[in-house]
């Protein structure tokens, strides 16, 4: 029988999940791991409910109304992932700082933000937060990290691991 899948190439691209996972992991050298991060994927969430059919001319006629080429956000599922920092030496107490969701197409990335985090980085806080390229998501990212909530949290988080008397 011959194969009639084509040769299909790895590519380069990092899924916004691999940097998340990057950055948590560094996180830890900048506070003597008093404060770690973790990414925790969250169940998938499907926007879409498909309809049973055993009509192979409904499918084909679906198929056919299919557009290819275009750049909009319309994934059947969405992958969830949650960023959260945690205090080890505080019986791991984990604060989620944002939640982020995207398609099979990595981009774009649509963010959930901890609401004081909202505030300091848009005008509106309805306005929704996206990165629509790496770049995009890279700059988000960093502002998250130095936002004055991000490093309040942070500081609150270290002072309080320092100071856990040694019998508990």
């Amino acid at each position: 029988m011959d194969n009639l899948w084509p040769k299909i190439e790895t590519s380069q691209l990092k899924t916004p999940v691999a940097i998340l996972k990057e950055q948590a992991s560094l996180l830890g050298a900048n506070t003597q791991n008093l404060v770690t991060a973790e990414v925790d994927s969250l169940p998938i969430y499907d926007t879409k409910i498909p309809e049973k059919t055993n009509s192979l001319p409904q499918v084909l006629n679906q198929m056919n109304s299919i557009v290819f080429g275009t750049k909009s956000f319309h994934p059947s599922a969405i992958f969830r992932f949650a960023f959260h920092l945690v205090a080890p030496a505080l019986n791991h107490y984990r604060y989620q700082l944002f939640f982020i969701g995207y398609g099979i197409d990595f981009y774009p990335v649509f963010f959930r933000l901890d609401s004081d985090i909202q505030n300091e980085l848009v005008a509106d806080e309805e306005q929704d937060v996206i990165a629509n390229t790496e770049e995009e998501f890279l700059a988000i990212l960093k502002a998250i990290f130095n936002s004055e909530k991000t490093l309040r949290v942070m500081r609150a988080i270290l002072a309080q691991s320092q100071n856990i008397p040694e019998s508990i």
